[in-house]
């Protein structure tokens, strides 16, 4: 499904002249006058768009319309009313004055804001929403809060006393991304072990957006786009999701002008997963065979700063002065990576980020936290090393790299490397 795309009606309204129009003026449609502000009808249903793109397929939850509001605007882009839906799968009739109107849509978002009649659409399209969590506009109990994916509808309202000539369709997005991360199975990998079994969570995800989305210049407006990065505006990162399931991120843009642009303030993701080393050692240091549940470990050598050679599965019987161990719990291994760096780092509503791993550069930190000795302290107590930095500098060499692809569901396509 493609949701980037307005109505054909809409298309043939802006044809016809639309922007000719005006509330004061007689409008020309369908090759004769029509008097604006006249009392008339019509007729308004909400669909999700489809496309002849390859597109992923949204699940009944994602797509399911429980409730709705129609903004309906004049020509001079002030609210003339909000009218709920009824029914949000069948349509609705709407008492109207002809003349030229614009129609955005809101869909299963409880707790709206009370917009006064006369508003002008670009206070209503930049209305800031809190979003305390995710689970606020993606469940499926309340359903998937969505939007007109991107302008409003533009329509010539005629005289019509049943609605029939007047008939609108708006079609809606999702208002978050979707965001999923697949391991290539011919990844290259590093020579001395093979990661597998990935999941993930993102991160960088605003805990506010607009009402509708806002473009300017080209660029995605969201509210925090050209502020300096304060980790009380984004929610934290939660629960792992399993590669191929996907997740949801709020939409996400920066101005660009912040130099260097630090990891925090874009759209992030931990990768977790399993790495075995293709060489296992025992205690004694002798050649061994992997442990039952995949668990090693390594010496770090405090002096060099570096690990030393060598897989054990065991903790190591001899530990070296200035040496420290660190375990690797069943394999587990800490990865970040950064979304869409081609597109400005940019996350837009409902798009699909399709992530496709090709390199494995490394192996990833044994912690969250980054690489801890079986304390949990940094081996480096001077360089802590976790996977995400929010006030850093996004890393321009990377242990993961991949390529983005961004589809319809929207789909959206990377493919890279960790």
């Amino acid at each position: 499904m493609n949701f980037k795309h307005v109505s054909m009606i809409a298309c043939a309204a802006l044809m016809a002249g639309f922007s000719s129009c005006s509330n004061d003026d007689d409008a020309a449609v369908n090759g004769g006058l029509m008097t604006s502000g006249e009392p008339t009808r019509a007729v308004i249903s909400l669909t999700q768009a489809t496309t002849t793109r390859v597109a992923a397929g949204a699940t009944d939850s994602e797509k399911a319309l429980k409730n709705a509001t129609l903004y309906i605007f004049n020509a001079s882009e002030q609210l003339v009313k909000a009218v709920p839906f009824a029914d949000p799968t069948a349509t609705e009739t709407v008492d109207l004055t002809t003349g030229s109107h614009y129609f955005y849509a809101a869909v299963n978002k409880t707790g709206l804001p009370t917009i006064a009649a006369g508003t002008s659409m670009s206070d209503v399209e930049k209305t800031v929403l809190s979003i305390s969590s995710l689970d606020d506009i993606t469940n499926a109990t309340n359903g998937f809060f969505m939007t007109n994916a991107t302008k409003p509808i533009a329509q010539n309202i005629v005289k019509s006393t049943d609605g029939a000539d007047n008939k609108i369709n708006i079609q809606v997005g999702r208002a978050v991304a979707k965001i999923d991360f697949i391991l290539d199975a011919n990844a290259t990998q590093p020579t001395y072990g093979e990661l597998s079994g990935i999941s993930y969570k993102i991160g960088g995800n605003q805990n506010k957006m607009h009402f509708f989305p806002i473009m300017e210049g080209g660029n995605l407006l969201t509210p925090y786009y050209n502020k300096a990065y304060d980790a009380a505006n984004y929610l934290t990162p939660t629960t792992y999701t399993a590669s191929g399931t996907g997740a949801y991120a709020m939409e996400n843009s920066n101005d660009g002008t912040t130099t260097p642009l630090v990891q925090g303030k874009v759209t992030y993701a931990y990768i977790k997963g399993v790495f075995a080393p293709k060489a296992v050692l025992n205690a004694d240091g002798t050649d061994g065979s992997a442990s039952t549940d995949g668990t090693f470990y390594r010496l770090y050598d405090e002096t060099a700063k570096a690990f030393t050679a060598g897989f054990y599965n065991a903790e190591p019987s001899v530990v070296p002065a200035d040496h420290k161990v660190a375990k690797y719990d069943k394999g587990e291994c800490y990865y970040g990576f950064w979304m869409n760096p081609t597109g400005k780092y940019t996350i837009n509503r409902n798009n699909l980020y399709n992530v496709t791993l090709k390199f494995v550069n490394e192996i990833g930190t044994n912690s969250e936290a980054g690489d801890v000795d079986e304390n949990g302290d940094p081996l480096d107590p001077t360089n802590p090393n976790p996977p995400i930095k929010p006030t850093d500098p996004i890393e321009e060499e990377t242990k993961l790299q991949a390529t983005i692809e961004v589809l319809d569901w929207n789909p959206v396509e990377q493919n890279g490397g960790i």
